[in-house]
């Protein structure tokens, strides 16, 4: 379930986008009203930095299982949209192998 290593079957997906699930709506709800003033110039960055990362984060597992159903990861920029992210756990994994056998 390491996203890091290598693609990402419909399982691990599935569960990496529920934990992402959670965190964006910790990270929208936790800091609905932050501003400077409010929570200081230190921790306003930091949170704008955390959710920079979850950003990264989400782009990095969504790569991942487009790679695994061999599909390019250029197809990322459409996925942006929330409503077309639950398409890839439908789709299976795909069969063609990016080595050509001799």
């Amino acid at each position: 379930m390491n996203p890091f290593k290598s693609s990402l079957d419909r399982s691990d997906f599935f569960s990496w986008s529920v934990i992402l699930l959670i965190l964006w709506l910790l990270a929208t709800f936790g800091t609905f009203g932050v501003t400077p003033e409010t929570a200081g110039n230190f921790l306003y960055y930091l949170i704008l930095g955390a959710i920079g990362l979850l950003v990264v984060f989400t782009l990095l597992i969504l790569v991942r299982r487009l790679q695994n159903i061999g599909w390019s990861s250029w197809f990322a920029i459409i996925f942006v949209f929330p409503f077309i992210w639950p398409i890839l756990f439908f789709i299976p994994t795909g069969t063609r192998s990016r080595r050509k056998s001799h």
